[in-house]
């Protein structure tokens, strides 16, 4: 399937592709290393339920002003030979970045020189995408939460039915706690993503 993404790129000879799962993400796309004959290229196969492409196109266009302005830590989506950023492939979207090599900073190895560097590069790529102005759509992201918060009483109930029926010394006290706390904190969760 990469291969028939690549077709849409003018790219030099690709020596190897690697498929790396998800590589740890929480977005649901499926991420590939591929390796050409002058770098290295990530190919990521986005989840066939979000975003959308009006969506993709957005994140693309930040992505692109902020690589623009300098913000070269940024995976800005390479065009296809038509010009576009995306491939639709399989009734999925596909986009090709240069590899951006690195690697997770764990806590432990935190310094404050490392969170004023990381806060710097943070603030120069809003600095880069506010060039592009705001929308006045909400957020996807918290619509989807908002959503997902209207059916969090019927989860709730559920969790405390199921926790209700297994004997005692099998659930640790912690879960109870757990799920009364969920439902205590529940109005003030969809009130602040209601905000």
């Amino acid at each position: 399937m990469v291969e028939t993404v690549l077709v849409h790129y003018e790219l030099p000879k690709v020596l190897s592709i690697s498929p790396l799962g998800n590589f740890g993400g929480f977005s649901g796309a499926q991420l590939w290393r591929v390796q050409t004959a002058e770098d290295c290229l990530c190919v990521r196969c986005w989840p066939n339920f979000h975003p959308s492409k009006t969506q993709l196109a957005w994140i693309h266009q930040i992505l692109l002003t902020a690589a623009t302005d300098g913000c070269d830590f940024v995976p800005a989506p390479l065009r296809t030979r038509s010009g576009e950023t995306l491939v639709q492939v399989s009734q999925r979207y596909w986009e090709v970045t240069q590899w951006m090599p690195g690697e997770s900073l764990l806590c432990d190895a935190f310094t404050a020189q490392k969170l004023a560097a990381a806060c710097r590069a943070l603030a120069r790529f809003h600095l880069a995408a506010a060039k592009l102005g705001t929308s006045n759509d909400r957020s996807p992201g918290i619509q989807q939460r908002y959503q997902k918060a209207w059916d969090l009483p019927n989860e709730i109930q559920r969790c405390r039915e199921a926790v209700a029926s297994m004997p005692a010394d099998s659930i640790p006290g912690c879960c109870r706690e757990l799920i009364e706390k969920a439902i205590a904190e529940y109005p003030r969760v969809t009130e602040a993503l209601s905000q």
